[in-house]
């Protein structure tokens, strides 16, 4: 609207460059309104279909206006044709008010036939009536000039049909009862149409006088009534978000008379007018005699509508009046059968006070007969209440003492009842004569069953019951009484289970041993947990022990394999020496991979968990599994597809598959198949293997199976525990499944053997699926002139072995190194020299002063000091010995001295980017 003003006011480039635009502008608000108008009409909810319709088809009407201002603009903008009038936009024109007409006629809703036609001629004597006044003092007066009968015809057309839908709207506002939203969107159509009737009339006029051009203050009301349209849309869309378009306002009142008598007025005035007209000019012409039949028809339409109206409602009001007779009669009838029925109430009550009366006088007659017989009896009843209530308290006293016998037998067969352990009454020759339900519980047995068997039936072994028919046997022949044993007893399946059996002598009046009262607890529970911590205590101090010879043994490998690198690289290759060296260097590495199997054991392995692929783990080692199997056994491995990730440390994973194959070898001594294969494992709910809590979830599974001996169930039971082997003396020493477990548990994962002797072995390593991409192989290490350097080190180390290796590496490559001891001798060194130490290399645990402490120092004496901690202990013992705080970087022993100077170049290097 306000670039049309812009455009109206000041006209900006040539006059085709402001004719284009204008005509452009002028077809974009129909189409808009057109558009919000199907969109309100397909997305409102809770819209009637009619009322869908309705909006649907003012829409199109919408469009169809768009269509003919669009052929306009290409008219006469992009052919640079004058458009005549009439001319093809006009059908877009005139197809509109088809739609609006037809969308208004859906919108009147669902009345009755003489409403709806009574509305119809209501519009019709209006639109009739302006369009009288229009012909006479519009039309006629312009036939004189020099257009077209098509031309004047049709531009009166278009403020005709702008009047006629417009009271029809108005008529539709005034008549029918709409809710408020409605109401005001049908006034905002109202008044759009308005704008449309002015600047149709405006359009029209100027036309005909060649006077109109695009871009006058027309545009400006066409635009100006499109608005309001569009602004109808748009506020009733507003007004049905969702669930409240259920809330309506109240009902508008009904039409005032003024609606009612308004088309009367018109027409009458219409038909003064034109009569004063034709009068004035000296005769009535057949157009005016014409258009007064047509008035006079229209309104003898309507007032036979009124009669019909006024008919039905005479009909309605007889019908009303007759119901209402009918019901006033029902409340007669109803009344006079009260009446009737209050009358024989009181007939009756006053029958029942003569009766009362008769009865009461025959009752005072009796009672004093009574009295004298009364007197004569009591003296008789005194005598015999007296005898009567010596004998009650003599009962009485009776059934206290039967009641609390009673009441204690119950308690006593309750408490019985109730208690959770095996209740049983032994006679003197060891036979069950009682038996609680715990018993049935615990034996599986039925207490009919138990009392025809003895009691020693009821433990296993010969032993076991030769030991109990001693014990019965010393209870009977009054020696002291073991008061407690334990037994392993026997279920009706044939399960074992221990029993704690605490025996109590029964006696008779005379102190005589008439049997036994035996009170069974069931054990089995305690048995195992008792095993369970005997088992996790031992486990625990030998893990302790082999973390701290790993401890130790680290600080001797990493002298060992460090001067071996460095022996290797000052000798020749043809030096016979070479070969030797490096013979004590495998051994190093194998010696490192013995510590790492005893902090595995011990749980304080320092584990680099990542995400890998089993698959691709088992295929990488297949050769060197066909190696350990050896040309006796033969390996098959199956992988499964779409195995997924798990998240572990592979180090650790090789060695428990390597555990497991040669375990397998190992139970074949005649040779045989070993299968490895893995498989994804789903447990849809949580249960328990040998101590394991296993949760329900997904699994990356390696199963490892064998044709060999198998194992017994005893074997199965200490599988796991350290030391424990059945192979010959020199053949092992028992740590290999105990690493396997300690390994596979610091994963999150589980171990599962299912074993039979003479039908293999099958091993699972279930781990926890995890998400992510297999980690990348680490990059090939630096070349030795990367990682030189000539910074200063202070390097902190309490063993003298590594003190001196460490230094001899790291002066090699140019550094300049400050070796110290201890934290102490460390803190002295920083302070004597003056210049720039760049680095802190010390070990974590030393005496008297831990390297963190040592580092905590030096970063409060030289800030600018970078710090890389070196330990041959895990974090878990570390935590043992009370170092708290961050450890990072952290340099594991044993190290190779490419370990050391990368991570020494790495700090450093960090350390000049940050600066």
């Amino acid at each position: 609207m306000l670039v049309m003003v812009a455009l109206t006011w000041f006209r900006p480039g040539t006059q085709a460059q402001y004719m284009a635009i204008q005509n452009i502008l002028q077809a974009l608000p129909p189409l808009l309104v057109g558009l919000l108008g199907l969109h309100y009409a397909v997305k409102t909810p809770l819209l009637r279909r009619r009322m869908r319709i309705g909006w649907t088809l003012i829409g199109l009407g919408c469009l169809a206006w768009a269509l003919g201002d669009g052929l306009w603009a290409i008219l006469e903008s992009g052919l640079g044709h004058t458009v005549p009038f009439p001319s093809w936009p006009d059908t877009g024109y005139v197809l509109s008010y088809a739609f609006l007409f037809a969308g208004l006629f859906f919108l009147l809703g669902q009345w009755g036939s003489t409403e709806r036609i009574r509305i119809m001629v209501d519009s019709l004597l209006i639109a009739g009536s302006i369009g009288i006044l229009s012909m006479y003092f519009l039309v006629q007066p312009l036939v004189k000039t020099e257009t077209s009968a098509v031309e004047r015809w049709l531009g009166v057309a278009y403020p005709m049909a702008d009047l006629a839908i417009l009271f029809s709207a108005l008529l539709i506002l005034h008549v029918r009862r709409l809710d408020l939203p409605l109401r005001r969107m049908i006034m905002l159509m109202s008044n759009g149409l308005a704008c449309f009737f002015i600047a149709d009339s405006a359009f029209f006029l100027l036309t005909l006088f060649d006077r109109y051009r695009s871009g006058a203050w027309t545009d400006l009301m066409w635009t100006l009534g499109w608005i309001f349209i569009g602004s109808a849309f748009v506020f009733r869309r507003s007004e049905f978000p969702g669930q409240n378009s259920r809330k309506q306002d109240k009902e508008p009142p009904p039409p005032r008379l003024i609606y009612a008598i308004v088309p009367y007025l018109l027409a009458a005035a219409t038909t003064g007018l034109v009569s004063l007209c034709d009068a004035l000019d000296g005769s009535i012409s057949n157009q005016t005699f014409m258009s007064i039949l047509g008035l006079i028809s229209l309104i003898m339409l309507r007032q036979i509508l009124l009669v019909i109206q006024n008919r039905r409602l005479t009909e309605r009001t007889r019908r009303l009046n007759t119901e209402m007779s009918q019901l006033i009669a029902m409340q007669t009838e109803y009344l006079e059968e009260l009446n009737i029925e209050m009358a024989e109430r009181q007939r009756i009550e006053k029958e029942l006070v003569h009766h009362r009366e008769s009865l009461e006088e025959t009752v005072r007659e009796r009672t004093d007969k009574l009295r004298e017989l009364n007197t004569l009896l009591q003296t008789e009843v005194t005598e015999r209440r007296r005898a009567e209530k010596e004998v009650r308290e003599e009962l009485s006293v009776r059934r206290q003492i039967e009641e609390a016998l009673r009441k204690s037998e119950e308690q006593y067969r309750m408490l019985i009842e109730i208690i959770p352990h095996s209740v049983q009454e032994i006679d003197a020759g060891g036979r069950i004569n009682f038996a609680n339900r715990a018993s049935e519980r615990m034996f599986g047995y039925t207490e009919t069953e138990l009392k025809k068997m003895p009691f020693f039936e009821l433990l296993a072994g010969k032993e076991e019951r030769e030991q109990c028919r001693q014990l019965f046997s010393r209870q009977t022949e009054n020696q002291p009484p073991l008061k407690s044993a334990v037994h392993q007893g026997l279920t009706k399946n044939g399960q074992a289970i221990w029993l704690q059996v605490d025996y109590n002598s029964k006696r008779d009046s005379e102190g005589r041993v008439l049997g036994l009262i035996a009170i069974v607890t069931d054990i089995t529970e305690q048995k195992h947990l008792q095993e369970q911590l005997l088992r996790s205590q031992k486990l625990e101090t030998v893990g302790r022990l082999a973390g701290g010879i790993a401890h130790d043994f680290n600080n001797v490998l990493t002298v060992v394999t460090g001067y071996c690198e460095m022996l290797l690289a000052r000798v020749e290759e043809s030096d016979p020496t070479k070969e030797a060296v490096q013979e004590i260097q495998k051994a190093g590495r194998r010696g490192a991979a013995l510590t790492q199997r005893l902090r595995a054991f011990s749980r304080s392995q320092f584990a680099r968990p990542v995400v890998l692929n089993l698959n691709d783990l088992i295929g990488d080692m297949t050769k060197m599994l066909k190696l350990l199997i050896g040309e006796n056994g033969h390996l098959v491995f199956r992988p499964a597809p779409k195995l997924s990730m798990v998240k572990a440390d592979p180090n650790q994973l090789e060695q428990v598959v390597i555990n497991l194959v040669v375990n397998a070898i190992d139970a074949m001594p005649q040779g045989g198949t070993v299968f490895v294969s893995t498989s994804n494992i789903q447990e849809d709910k949580n249960f328990s293997f040998h101590s394991q809590a296993i949760e329900a979830g997904g699994y990356a599974e390696i199963r490892v199976c064998d044709t060999g001996i198998g194992m017994s169930a005893e074997v199965q039971a200490h599988l796991f525990e350290p030391f424990f082997t059945t192979k010959p003396k020199g053949k092992g020493i028992g740590l290999g499944l105990a690493m396997v477990h300690s390994m596979v548990r610091q994963s999150g994962g589980h171990v599962l053997v299912e074993s039979q002797p003479g039908r293999g072995t099958e091993i699972a390593i279930r781990l926890p699926r995890a998400k992510g991409v297999p980690a990348k192989p680490e990059s090939v290490r630096k070349k030795d002139d990367a990682l030189a350097g000539t910074e200063t080190i202070l390097l902190a180390e309490d063993e003298e072995g590594v003190l001196k290796m460490t230094t001899g590496i790291l002066r090699k490559m140019g550094y300049h190194v400050l070796p110290a001891r201890d934290g102490h001798e460390a803190l002295r060194l920083s302070a004597h020299f003056n210049g720039h130490i760049d680095l802190l290399l010390t070990d974590v645990m030393m005496p008297g002063m831990t390297g963190l402490e040592l580092a905590q120092s030096m970063a409060r004496l030289r800030p600018s000091t970078q710090t890389l901690f070196m330990s041959g202990y895990s974090e878990e013992m570390m935590r043992q010995y009370h170092v708290k705080g961050s450890l990072d970087p952290l340099l594991r022993k044993p190290f190779a001295s490419h370990e050391l100077l990368s991570a020494v170049r790495a700090k450093l290097t960090l350390s000049e980017v940050l600066a």
